[in-house]
């Protein structure tokens, strides 16, 4: 859902600006999290909670940075998640107040409406869309039924294949499939391709503009290049590499 909101609201701007992260309290320590738990909420809740925010908006000015017009605040606390204020918002009782009614309780409510994952940081960032969703070398994992906490656990999405080929960056994998692409016969022209690797670190499809289909180029040309495998919150992860060859 939050994906699917973002890239709605990117569909308005002539370029995309990197979204500002809502925060996870987990005891002393608050951490960046990027996922959104309230667009979870069914489409008339979140609708209200819309309206709310408009209606109690001082400031008329948007940030680029935060088309959605809101940082959350969450607290993990007794295994069940909660929702807890609207960081650098003055209105964020009257707000909360006014969208959940009667299950804003002592300064907070709890999100029985979220029944999915979220993720935090345990090292640097292994990839990320360019916009807001992004997943890390290791990470906590954190899956919630219902606002209440099913399981947590340590995970790590980079995962050394024996004689891999290294990818921490896509940057890796481009220059090592670039130079094996420069190996074959081709015409001197530019060619576009979209080189996708599978979750087994293999190349599993090559995509070309339809004028190129001429070159021959297939995954058979691949087939003997193992790289190092890439997981994207803990999940199998298909990474589609788009490269021009000049």
């Amino acid at each position: 859902m939050a994906i699917i909101f973002i890239c709605f609201l990117s569909l308005n701007h002539i370029k995309a600006s990197p979204q500002q992260p809502d925060f996870l309290i987990i005891g002393k320590d608050t951490l960046e999290l990027y996922f959104l738990p309230l667009e979870h909420l069914d489409s008339i809740k979140l609708s209200e909670f819309r309206q709310d925010l408009i209606a109690n908006k001082e400031n008329s000015t948007s940030s680029l940075y935060l088309w959605r017009e809101y940082q959350a605040l969450w607290r993990l606390e007794n295994d069940k998640l909660y929702l807890v204020g609207l960081r650098n918002n003055p209105n964020s009782e009257k707000i909360l107040k006014a969208t959940f009614v009667d299950k804003y309780k002592n300064n907070r409510v709890l999100a029985s409406w979220f029944s999915s994952r979220l993720a935090i940081a345990k090292d640097k960032v292994l990839r990320w869309d360019e916009l807001f969703s992004r997943t890390y070398i290791k990470e906590e994992i954190f899956d919630f039924k219902q606002g209440k906490l099913e399981n947590r656990k340590l995970v790590e999405n980079y995962i050394k294949v024996e004689n891999g080929i290294p990818r921490l960056t896509k940057e890796q994998a481009e220059k090592v499939i670039i130079d094996r692409i420069k190996q074959i016969n081709l015409p001197k022209i530019i060619f576009r391709y979209w080189v996708t690797i599978d979750e087994r670190g293999k190349i599993s499809e090559v995509k070309f503009d339809d004028y190129e289909k001429f070159t021959g180029l297939s995954t058979e040309q691949f087939k003997d290049m193992q790289f190092d495998i890439v997981k994207w919150n803990g999940e199998p992860y298909k990474e589609t590499i788009f490269m021009e060859i000049f």
